[in-house]
């Protein structure tokens, strides 16, 4: 796939992600804020469709430098979705609209300023079918609580009168786990990459500092607002990242992301009529084995 459209396709997964959130390890029986937010996540994930409306900002130093917006339906017996939504880069005053559709074991990509839709056909896989236990190994689920064990003890949750819940989160500096700051000097070369190897500049979504030294998650805060019926109805995540770039300039990058879950089991996913519309198929991706 052309590289331009890398974007495109981080917004379908990362929509994947907040809307279902990691599958598979248990709930731990504790009365963490971290323990009621698996709680409810394992809940919401048993919703058959949902609409989520999802904001992100992206600051340097306090100077703005990416917005996007978008709302995603999803429904998740049927296998299908669709978002829209709207990406600014600040820095270049540019704005950018796209539509996505996920349905008939395809995606359908459009950007606003685009006649043509973009249809990605799956390709099947020639490994032999796997299918994942119903619950992971043991070994996974002691590493687990002793990865999380800290963040658990941060985690805080307030019942309050209605029977909602308010769960929050706050990791100083000293709190952030080792592998969450691999992470993100992880995440930060990769972009860089992405950056040089980007047949050119317009075609990037959003000029990040190419950090390389000194990378440093400062803090991290989470907030989740669990309904009377113990679903996630928000939730919300703000972290810094502290670096260098190759001029030795310090930055410190602000990430605020805010999602905002309704019509649980009542979502009706959008769909797209190609019938006399411009189209073009572009390389594949991979969708489930088959037996």
């Amino acid at each position: 796939m052309k590289k331009k459209w890398w974007v495109m396709g981080m917004s379908v997964g990362l929509g994947v992600v907040l809307l279902w959130g990691a599958a598979g390890l248990p709930v731990r029986a504790d009365n963490s804020g971290l323990a009621a937010y698996e709680a409810a996540m394992k809940h919401t994930k048993t919703e058959t469709s949902l609409t989520a409306h999802v904001k992100l900002d992206i600051t340097d130093n306090g100077k703005p430098l990416f917005k996007g917006a978008g709302e995603a339906k999803v429904d998740r017996d049927k296998q299908e979705a669709s978002v829209s939504g709207t990406l600014e880069d600040v820095t270049r005053a540019t704005t950018q609209s796209f539509q996505a559709f996920r349905e008939d074991g395809k995606v359908i990509v459009k950007k606003g300023d685009s006649d043509v839709y973009r249809v990605i056909e799956p390709q099947e896989r020639r490994t032999k079918h796997f299918k994942a236990p119903a619950n992971p190994p043991v070994i996974v689920e002691q590493v687990s609580n002793i990865a999380l064990g800290n963040i658990r003890e941060l985690s805080t949750v307030e019942n309050l009168p209605d029977g909602s819940k308010q769960v929050s989160l706050l990791l100083k500096e000293r709190d952030v786990p080792v592998f969450v700051n691999k992470a993100a000097t992880m995440i930060f070369s990769k972009l860089a990459e992405q950056k040089q190897d980007a047949a050119s500049v317009k075609d990037f979504p959003v000029r990040l500092p190419e950090l390389q030294e000194d990378i440093q998650v400062e803090q991290v805060s989470l907030n989740a607002t669990i309904d009377e019926n113990n679903r996630i109805e928000r939730q919300s995540a703000e972290i810094h990242v502290s670096g260098r770039d190759v001029a030795g300039q310090e930055h410190e990058i602000t990430v605020k992301i805010d999602v905002t879950l309704s019509d649980f089991s009542q979502t009706n996913v959008e769909h797209m009529d190609l019938t006399g519309k411009q189209v073009e198929h572009i390389e594949g991706w991979h969708g489930p084995s088959q037996k």
